[in-house]
């Protein structure tokens, strides 16, 4: 796993694409006759961050993808960004989602698609801040189960195998069905003699 933001895992050699941050101050300007105006510093901007993503119909359903993330980005909640290394970024809400259809098959599924989602700090109450989520490592009992239960990135391979496997199927049979008919046309346009 490369990152979480909420519930949504992304893993880079799947998803991820890109990443940029901008960070800021903001300040205030005050005229002063007959001068230049003066700036006083009013205060830290909110972090935006924009991540770039790609989904490819070998290892996911496009249209699946981007719609969990227009589902986060319609419930307007804070969603905690954490990246695999423990690295705690905040609280973010999801401002935009921008998505490129990139490949299409000839019944207009979508293959590949690539997306942008625009991310912006959430800072909350700032008297009641929101705490970084908690990780708990010593949950008693978990040991003798944690063997026999796959992680939740192996759970998420064995769904991107079987939607690999159901998809190849698919191609097959649309290549068979075009086979099929190319045959009927020749039958029907040069019948046997």
């Amino acid at each position: 796993m490369f990152a979480v933001l909420g519930d949504i895992e992304f893993e880079l050699i799947t998803y991820w694409d890109g990443f940029e941050a901008t960070f800021g101050v903001d300040y205030a300007e005050h005229a002063r006759i007959e001068g230049k105006p003066g700036l006083q510093f009013v205060g830290d901007k909110l972090d935006e961050i924009q991540i770039s993503l790609v989904f490819h119909q070998h290892y996911c359903v496009p249209d699946v993808e981007l719609a969990r993330l227009r589902t986060a980005m319609k419930a307007h909640q804070a969603l905690a960004l954490v990246f695999g290394n423990g690295d705690y970024r905040g609280w973010f809400v999801i401002t935009d989602v921008t998505a490129t259809s990139e490949q299409t098959d000839s019944t207009g599924n979508v293959l590949a698609v690539n997306a942008t989602a625009s991310l912006r700090e959430y800072i909350g109450d700032p008297k009641n801040p929101l705490q970084p989520p908690a990780i708990r490592t010593q949950v008693p009992g978990v040991g003798a189960v944690s063997g026999a239960v796959p992680s939740p990135s192996g759970v998420a391979q064995y769904v991107r195998d079987g939607v690999n496997y159901a998809k190849q199927a698919q191609s097959v049979l649309q290549t068979t069905i075009s086979a099929v008919r190319v045959a009927q046309k020749m039958r029907i346009t040069q019948p046997l003699r």
